[in-house]
């Protein structure tokens, strides 16, 4: 076949693959959309479901911050602890339970470790664009002691009807034993302040205060 037989053979032919880009394309962007719609809906009906547990957290996120050194208002923690405690026991699952925790713990820790960032600036001489994310790395993982509990709460009185109110302190306690963290002691260093309750400490060290 000659070279100016081909020509409108070959315009024909792009013209399809042309059209077919086109036409994919669109249908990509349609697929596109769509999904963004069943996000954006999902996303919503998300924060209706899950508005009542997210603000209790992050009130009890501000109240532990108001609790811990230099603050020196521990006994906040009463009732600081109380709305993420809802949060667990209105979790559906112990998954739920878990993650909600695990938010807690880890916007309170980043919160009350905010120093880590100048002590990372100034001694590992690293750029405050590092230094920051630090905290969000120390924090990704030092309470996971309290999801773990969470866990377990939502396990075994959910399903085996165990009461959580008289075996969760002794847990909390032996978690923080086991769990690898920088900072121990993290409900101890809270109470420590408190002086008819450090007195405490004194029969049972400073696990006794994190115990409570």
């Amino acid at each position: 076949m000659s070279l100016a037989s081909s020509g409108p053979s070959v315009e024909l032919a792009a013209a399809l693959v042309e059209l077919a880009t086109v036409t994919d394309s669109n249908r990509k962007k349609s697929v596109k959309f769509r999904i963004f719609l069943v996000i954006e809906n999902d996303t919503l009906e998300g924060v209706k479901a899950n508005w009542k547990w997210v603000a209790g957290v992050l009130v009890s996120v501000l109240v532990t911050f108001y609790s811990y050194p230099p603050h020196g208002l521990g006994w906040l923690m009463f009732v600081g602890l109380v709305p993420v405690f809802i949060a667990m026991e209105t979790a559906p699952t112990w998954k739920a339970a878990a993650f909600r925790t695990w938010v807690y713990v880890f916007l309170g820790n980043s919160a009350i470790c905010f120093w880590v960032a100048y002590s990372v600036h100034e001694f590992a001489h690293l750029p405050w664009a590092l230094s920051y994310p630090a905290i969000a790395v120390l924090s990704f993982a030092e309470q996971g002691s309290w999801p773990v509990l969470a866990a377990l709460r939502h396990l075994l009185h959910k399903k085996y009807g165990v009461r959580p109110i008289f075996w969760t302190p002794l847990a909390l306690l032996f978690l923080d034993v086991v769990w690898p963290k920088f900072f121990p002691n993290t409900m101890g260093n809270v109470f420590y302040q408190i002086p008819w309750l450090c007195q405490l400490a004194d029969v049972t060290g400073v696990w006794g205060l994190t115990a409570l």
